[in-house]
């Protein structure tokens, strides 16, 4: 896996597998995830309408963490 992410070249891309393999999330899950449903602040991902119709909390891993912020400050230095 940590191939993989190393080969992804966006990292939008990897954000997504990333966050895939280190929370256990299932497509349907990461498709239906808003940017408001993850809290950065207690690592945590709050999933809605999961498997069953269930809501669950899983867990932000700290390697993931990065990611997002790389991606905004690329895409400040871009549009700038």
């Amino acid at each position: 896996m940590i191939r993989i992410l190393q080969v992804t070249k966006n990292l939008k891309h990897r954000f997504i597998l990333a966050l895939i393999y280190s929370s256990g999330l299932r497509i349907g899950e990461l498709l239906a995830m808003k940017v408001t449903h993850i809290d950065v602040d207690r690592k945590q991902i709050c999933i809605v309408s999961g498997k069953g119709r269930n809501d669950k909390t899983v867990l932000l891993a700290e390697s993931v963490l990065p990611l997002p912020y790389n991606y905004i400050e690329i895409h400040k230095l871009s549009s700038s």
